[in-house]
């Protein structure tokens, strides 16, 4: 049995928040038991944002992934997947970790393949109802695959149905029965585009709600985040069409602004779906189109098979489709969407996921 206060685990996890905050609940898990946190992100991710503050070591690759590229680095990919290959192993060599966490996205690649051939055990964490690109490349050498919904498809006995590991301050909202605004007649709505925005939301949306405003005479208080890049352009907008919104680049205390709202209008990565069934709350899910092999469109129809939730899909009859539900709705169908959203949540993932790597290594 090693000594834990000594032991180093590595999280992989960069980009977006939907690979980033599933890592991050296991970090906090394994940073209670004392065990020293290194991660591999990325520099043009929210890393640097997320894990200040953390006892966490932090370090980035430069590694670039495959899809949507252009024919030359498309043609030189096998060869910089071997460079980074090396540099993987060569960090492996030097830090020495006793386990490693693969949350998704194209820089686990190399240091998942790293690990199997020095013989260190590493997990893959799937969020999506689809396995991605690169967890489907290191299914076969992972020891562990911790799924989130049990609709994903896989290929090994070593998968395990788990759940979406969720930051701290949704797991504190487990015996919390969902929060539902009495502002009057009027509604709180939350439009939420990932960690970094979504310019169709950010464009199509602030005309709906002044149409709804105008001619139908709903109104709604609205917080609308946009992404670090677009909040000048979106808040310009909104004035222009005289609807009044609070417009954030990122919110910090997502979970606080989850329960104020009566609604969410958002993508749907995995993230935003788990948090969603967490607070218990109504939503309108808007699937990325282009999203790698679709999995917004899966993820979302999870909820919505359960009644949970409406898909409004992006295409030429968005802003018909959304007037028409958002004049239909009423106090008495959000709170059953509601209550349905949070008979789906599963709090306890993390924990899991940190107690299987616990067991790993108190049995080195």
């Amino acid at each position: 049995m090693v000594k834990l206060e000594k032991t180093k685990v590595l999280v992989c996890a960069g980009g977006t928040g939907g690979h980033i905050f599933p890592g991050l609940a296991i970090a906090e898990k394994l940073l209670d038991q004392k065990i020293k946190i290194l991660w591999m992100g990325t520099k043009r991710g929210l890393e640097k944002q997320t894990l200040r503050n953390k006892s966490i070591t932090l370090f980035f690759s430069e590694f670039k992934g495959v899809r949507g590229l252009g024919l030359r680095r498309l043609i030189t990919f096998p060869f910089r997947l071997f460079v980074e290959f090396l540099k993987a192993f060569l960090f492996l060599l030097s830090q020495r970790p006793s386990y490693a966490i693969c949350c998704g996205g194209y820089l686990t690649v190399p240091f998942g393949l790293a690990a199997k051939i020095l013989s260190i055990p590493f997990c893959i964490v799937e969020q999506n109802a689809v396995m991605g690109t690169a967890n489907r490349v290191l299914q076969p050498f992972a020891k562990t695959i911790f799924l989130n919904f049990e609709e994903t498809t896989y290929s090994s006995c070593r998968a395990m149905s788990v759940g979406n590991p969720l930051r701290k301050a949704f797991e504190r909202l487990a015996a919390i029965p969902p929060a539902f605004s009495r502002n009057g007649e009027q509604l709180n709505i939350l439009v939420l585009g990932g960690s970094l925005g979504a310019l169709f939301l950010n464009t199509r949306l602030p005309p709906c709600f002044s149409l709804l405003q105008n001619e139908n005479k709903k109104f709604f208080s609205i917080v609308h985040q946009v992404g670090n890049d677009n909040q000048n352009e979106v808040c310009e907008l909104y004035k222009r069409l005289n609807v009044k919104a609070v417009v954030k680049p990122f919110i910090e205390s997502i979970s606080d602004q989850y329960q104020w709202a009566d609604l969410v209008i958002s993508r749907s990565g995995a993230g935003i779906i788990s948090e969603l069934m967490a607070v218990g709350v109504a939503s309108i899910l808007v699937p990325l189109p282009n999203a790698i092999d679709d999995h917004q469109k899966r993820n979302a129809s999870i909820l919505e098979k359960s009644s949970a939730a409406k898909i409004i899909e992006q295409n030429t009859l968005f802003e018909t489709k959304l007037v028409s539900f958002l004049c239909s709705i009423n106090r008495e169908k959000l709170i059953d969407m509601a209550f349905k959203a949070k008979g789906l949540a599963r709090f306890n993932s993390a924990k899991i996921i940190s107690d299987e790597v616990l067991k790993v290594l108190n049995a080195k």
